[in-house]
């Protein structure tokens, strides 16, 4: 039994989740629910707050984790990978899963800004498994659409497009409307990217029907930007002049993309003064593609208005600058080619470690299958064997029972047959010796009580002539009337012998059966009536008594054994034998003499 109840214990220890109330400082709480909402608030309080010490690791963890959040949702560049390596760290170790899962994330983030792609993709995907776990829907969105970037870098299109997909889920189920419009614009990228220019501009155009619940100006641009390529992409030149007038308001971050996409589009429809001067906005960008591409089509331009000297001149500054490009693509590619390997690789090993796992899962699955057929079985079992002793517990239960009512009424029917085979031959011979007895008793008390009036008569004759005949006299007179008291005793003993009360009393010990314990009342107001007040006299003298000394006073007094008096109060003959000592010292009873002598005279 002890056994199975360890596996028990066991079994559900394992399965249980104990949940652990964070222990953060008011400044980390504050930053982590300004995080989402206000990441520049949160920026400011880890900043100027005092750094935790490393040796309290949670909350250490926890700032370095916030401290790159922060960081990142600032749009300030990441530079080193050492704080968001020790959030990482702790929380991998630990059993929160959501901190865990935001840890990896944010190691993504990092090594993406640091060029690191196989590290941004394993810290993705790990993050992804930890995330999909739990119901944090904004967080399994930007992983997803992180790692989609990631592979849209890499030019797997079908799996960026897969994430993206999810990526719009979770941002619909987080009720996250900017999330959801950047979510269908990064679809419609996809689907431009794979030259499906249709589904791209239903996406473009299904994330402008947010726009009726959000004015985001900023991501109103970028999806109109986005509709202007497709556009461009379809030779619909027209179409990508009207749309970006009409719709894609010109800054500073977007001027140079879309002079070149304005001033390719007019070279197109020969407006070619208009080409030229978007153009030459977009040839002064710092981005050497952008400077490239504006100079290929200054070059275009000028050939159209026959201006060779100028078509000459851009066509150099265009084979310089692809000199530029072609050796900064040229690295590009391989490490476009590199990081494939080292991605391809990375994927390799995870689903070798998936394997591993998914093994190891089902060697685990087939302990837990065992421990729990076997927690099962043992239950069952001692249930059986319980369930048989029970049985067996009760039988031997009914057989006493019934051996004891047939003993009962066996000596019931021995009792009868005695009382009626000699009832009334003993009663007779006890009803004439006891009134034998009694009537002497009587006799010899009248003869003692007009003796005693003589001695008394004559005491008052002695006392006028002859004091020392007095005092002998006295004497005579204390010893017979000491006999008279002792003659009054036997007569009260059987007085008592006749009484119902008593009798009752004297019957159960003789059949060991306890006295009704409410019932001892009527044996000290009983004692009282036959021994001049003994009970009340006795208490008023000694009022330390207690009811249950009393009680055990008044049965010594009525003669009975502490053997007798042990069966009536349903005690241990010791415990009477103790209690009476108690008694003897609460009375202060002289140690020569006992306690039965003293209740005797007094």
């Amino acid at each position: 039994m002890k056994t199975i109840l360890y596996l028990l214990f066991s079994f559900s220890f394992l399965f249980s989740a104990c949940t652990k109330k964070e222990n953060l400082s008011p400044e980390l709480q504050e930053a982590e629910s300004l995080m989402r909402a206000y990441p520049d608030s949160a920026w400011t309080i880890l900043k100027n707050m005092t750094v935790p010490d490393p040796m309290n690791q949670e909350e250490y963890a926890t700032y370095c984790l916030l401290l790159v959040q922060a960081r990142d949702k600032n749009y300030e560049t990441h530079t080193s990978d050492s704080l968001i390596n020790i959030a990482i760290d702790y929380f991998s170790g630990k059993g929160d899963p959501l901190r865990k899962a935001w840890s990896l994330y944010y190691g993504g983030r990092v090594y993406s800004d640091l060029r690191n792609t196989p590290q941004a993709a394993f810290h993705y995907l790990q993050a992804k498994e930890v995330a999909d776990k739990t119901t944090d829907y904004n967080l399994r969105a930007l992983v997803s659409t992180n790692l989609g970037s990631l592979y849209r870098e890499l030019t797997f299109y079908e799996e960026s497009l897969e994430l993206k997909r999810q990526s719009l889920i979770y941002n619909k189920l987080e009720n996250d409307t900017i999330g959801c419009m950047y979510s269908l614009r990064d679809i419609g990228l996809e689907y431009k990217l794979t030259e499906q220019y249709d589904s791209a501009l239903w996406y473009y155009k299904e994330a402008l029907n947010y726009l009726d619940i959000v004015d985001n100006k900023e991501i109103q641009n970028i999806i109109h930007v986005g509709i202007a390529n497709v556009y461009l992409c379809q030779e619909l030149y027209d179409e990508v002049i009207y749309y970006v007038k009409n719709n894609v308001t010109i800054n500073k971050y977007n001027l140079d993309a879309i002079s070149f996409l304005l001033g390719e589009s007019f070279l197109y429809i020969n407006e070619l003064d208009s080409a030229l001067y978007y153009l030459n906005i977009a040839e002064k960008s710092s981005y050497i593609y952008m400077k490239a591409a504006a100079y290929k089509t200054l070059h275009d331009v000028y050939i159209k208005k026959e201006n060779y000297k100028e078509a000459l001149y851009n066509n150099e500054m265009y084979v310089h600058c692809l000199d530029s490009v072609q050796a900064f693509k040229q690295t590009n590619v391989v490490k476009e080619i590199q990081a494939k390997v080292d991605f391809m690789n990375l994927i390799n090993i995870g689903e070798q470690l998936k394997y591993q796992k998914a093994t190891q899962d089902k060697g685990y699955s087939y302990f837990v299958v065992f421990i729990l057929l076997t927690i099962v079985l043992s239950y069952f079992l001692y249930q059986y064997i319980k369930r048989d002793r029970e049985k067996k517990i009760i039988h031997i239960k009914k057989l006493i029972q019934r051996n004891k009512l047939k003993l009962k009424e066996n000596r019931f029917v021995i009792e009868q047959n005695i009382e009626l085979l000699s009832e009334k031959e003993l009663q007779l011979i006890k009803n004439e010796v006891r009134q034998n007895q009694v009537q002497s008793l009587i006799q010899e008390n009248e003869i003692l009580k007009a003796e005693i009036d003589d001695q008394e008569k004559l005491f008052s004759i002695l006392l006028q002539k002859n004091s020392h005949s007095f005092f002998k006299k006295n004497e005579e007179l204390i010893y017979k009337y000491n006999k008279l008291k002792e003659k009054e005793s036997k007569l009260l003993s059987y007085i008592v012998k006749e009484d119902s009360l008593l009798r009752r009393l004297k019957n159960c010990c003789k059949t060991s059966d306890p006295f009704p314990k409410k019932d001892f009342n009527q044996i000290v107001d009983r004692v009282n009536e036959l021994y001049d007040g003994f009970a009340n006299r006795l208490l008023i003298s000694y009022p330390n008594l207690t009811k249950d000394d009393i009680v055990v006073c008044c049965l010594l007094k009525i003669q009975l054994t502490p053997t007798e008096i042990a069966i009536l109060t349903d005690s241990m003959p010791d415990a009477i034998y103790k209690r009476k000592q108690r008694i003897k010292e609460r009375i202060n009873c002289n140690s020569n003499s006992s306690l039965d002598e003293f209740i005797y005279i007094f």
